[in-house]
């Protein structure tokens, strides 16, 4: 993962008792308050792609339907991959950081440099040219071995098919993001030096400890800087805001900024 052109930070304005509203404009049911197999509600991720406040730099603003049709693809891949969160916290984590990373608008994840039709930074070519691995999908996946690690969770080569974690008419991308986040091939799980000193994602996330989550994901670019980068600042706002406003958590007062 790697730092990318952000839409500037808008904190949502869904407020809500535990997620129970979701602050979403669609129709809404008794069901959508039920706890779900992966560990959170629908109107808890209705309310962190909230239409009202999810806007990417091209103004495109999230749909009712394409906030649906996204939980649907989220729980079938959480489902495919056994994936549930051990408690609210790790749940109100991962979203956070989803929403600081997509983009703002759901059916088209891509790093805002692909979305805006420039040139975006040359992340790496596998050695051999050809596909920009820049970041896509709800974590933004980013650099080839990460694409190609990625292959085996999504059932695509996508080594020689970045780009289908791009289709909003599937749950490749909801896929790579749970995979990213559980798997040990990857910075949250993974126990190489640069990242084995900190909890895993999971379980800092668990804790409410952000600044370890950071550490995994960005802590190469992000952390340890003085002064703090404002991609940091954004990351912990997004966090902070998705607790409160969608799942009814207090604010953390500690371990937030890596």
């Amino acid at each position: 993962m790697q730092v990318r052109n952000r839409q500037r930070l808008t904190l949502p304005g869904c407020s809500s008792s535990g997620g129970s509203s979701g602050g979403s404009s669609g129709g809404s049911s008794s069901s959508d308050n039920t706890l779900a197999a992966v560990g959170m509600t629908k109107n808890q991720f209705r309310c962190v792609f909230n239409p009202s406040t999810n806007r990417d730099v091209l103004g495109r603003a999230n749909t009712a339907a394409m906030i649906d049709k996204h939980w649907t693809q989220f729980t079938s891949a959480a489902s495919q991959l056994n994936f549930r969160f051990g408690n609210l916290d790790e749940a109100a984590v991962f979203f956070g950081m989803v929403r600081h990373e997509y983009g703002g608008y759901l059916d088209d994840m891509r790093e805002n440099c692909a979305r805006q039709g420039v040139a975006c930074r040359q992340y790496d070519t596998c050695r051999q040219g050809g596909n920009n691995y820049y970041g896509r999908g709800p974590l933004q996946i980013s650099h080839c071995y990460n694409y190609e690690a990625m292959s085996q969770y999504v059932g695509v080569n996508l080594r020689s098919n970045p780009n289908a974690l791009l289709d909003a008419n599937n749950n490749l991308g909801w896929r790579a993001s749970i995979a990213f986040w559980t798997r040990p091939e990857f910075n949250c799980q993974g126990t190489w030096e640069a990242v084995r000193a900190f909890p895993t994602c999971p379980a800092a996330a668990r804790a409410g400890n952000i600044a370890a989550v950071s550490q995994r994901i960005n802590g190469k670019v992000e952390c340890n800087q003085n002064p703090r980068p404002a991609n940091q600042d954004n990351r912990v706002s997004w966090i902070q805001n998705v607790r409160t406003s969608c799942f009814g958590l207090p604010r953390l007062t500690s371990n937030l900024y890596c």
